[in-house]
């Protein structure tokens, strides 16, 4: 009986290790008009974390953290999370922060509305997030 709780016990303690560890994919929380993106479905298999509402297109993106270099690549994409062929990205940065404005390109244009995919360097990861804009 003593075996059959400490495996138990091992076990429990497994579980809640991995559960705390943060998704390759979404290593960091991010949020877009105060929503916060949520991985959907499987985390061991999701390519994205997704904001479930549209946001405005220039609506202040957030990282969970310490302020510091902000690199984000914004691609048009489809409902599966692949880019569009041939789209160039908007390319966003800032330093010393954990906030940026989605109006806020190096080449200041605007995003226009659809369905995007970002890659959000913070820190030393990378969190992919899909959203809309309205």
């Amino acid at each position: 009986m003593k075996i059959f709780i400490a495996l138990f016990a091992s076990l429990f303690l497994s579980i809640i290790a991995h559960a705390a560890e943060p998704s390759p994919i979404y290593p960091f929380k991010v949020t877009i008009d105060g929503k916060v993106a949520e991985i959907v479905g499987d985390p061991a298999t999701a390519i994205f974390a997704k904001i479930a509402d549209p946001v405005p297109a220039d609506a202040l993106l957030e990282v969970e953290g310490e302020p510091g270099m902000i690199i984000i690549n914004v691609f048009p994409t489809n409902e599966a999370g692949e880019v569009v062929s041939g789209a160039a990205p908007a390319i966003l940065m800032a330093q010393d922060t954990t906030k940026i404005k989605l109006d806020q390109t190096m080449d200041k244009s605007k995003i226009a509305p659809g369905l995007y995919l970002a890659n959000i360097v913070y820190k030393s990861g990378t969190s992919r997030v899909m959203f809309t804009v309205k």
